[in-house]
């Protein structure tokens, strides 16, 4: 079968005001601050691998967690297969807890991200099911 890989990425800009991780106001609607998951699925046949890049500040423990049982839930790929890196951007909602500014994530946030990741785990694993042409 060889190496096969798919790729997709998921809107993760909050749908209301939320603070970002030192407290200023981050606005929904705002064009200037694009935020995103990305997401590349690569299979042999047998074992499956998952790279994830988040637009976040940083990412803790808790969510790491939240998201591998995410993508073995929707795509079966083993937890341990999965590895997530935050890009550092200082436009987004608290992912974890602020040790700069004391802001803790919102709930509500944390849920729809980890849902978005799971929507586009799913288009990138569908991706690496097919050939390269």
């Amino acid at each position: 079968m060889g190496l096969r890989a798919g790729g997709a990425y998921a809107d993760i800009k909050p749908q209301r005001v939320l603070p970002n991780y030192n407290g200023t106001p981050l606005y929904a609607g705002d064009p200037e601050k694009l935020l995103q998951a990305h997401v590349i699925v690569c299979t042999d046949g047998e074992t499956q691998v998952a790279i994830l890049s988040l637009d976040a500040t940083f990412v803790g423990r808790d969510l790491v967690l939240r998201i591998r049982d995410e993508l073995q839930h929707r795509i079966g790929i083993d937890s341990g297969h999965v590895m997530i890196g935050a890009t550092h951007s200082h436009h987004t909602p608290a992912t974890a807890a602020s040790f700069l500014a004391g802001a803790v994530p919102d709930p509500m946030y944390v849920d729809f991200l980890v849902d978005r990741i799971g929507d586009a785990a799913q288009r990138a694993a569908a991706g690496s099911n097919r050939p390269y042409s």
